[in-house]
């Protein structure tokens, strides 16, 4: 099952569309569609917690403090990825 609208298409060796299918939210997908279409990631932690490193050893908290190296990015306790 979707939670939006899939379109298949399928091409010739030279990328021309030979076939389409659409699948409505809610329709099962068939098994051959489920190899074709890829996995959505799905973010699992917030961008605005994360640490931003502004360069020459400079990161950027997200609490906006700005500190000077890894080892005080820790002591301020957040994890680099």
């Amino acid at each position: 099952m979707t939670d939006s609208t899939v379109i298949v298409v399928e091409r010739d060796r030279i990328g021309r569309p030979v076939q389409a299918e659409t699948f409505e939210p809610g329709d099962p997908l068939p098994a051959w569609v489920e190899e074709k279409v890829p996995r959505r990631e799905t973010q699992t932690q917030d961008p605005r917690e994360e640490v931003k490193h502004q360069g020459s050893g400079w990161y950027l908290l997200p609490s906006g403090e700005t500190v000077r190296g890894k080892d005080a990015v820790r002591e301020a306790g957040f994890n680099l990825r």
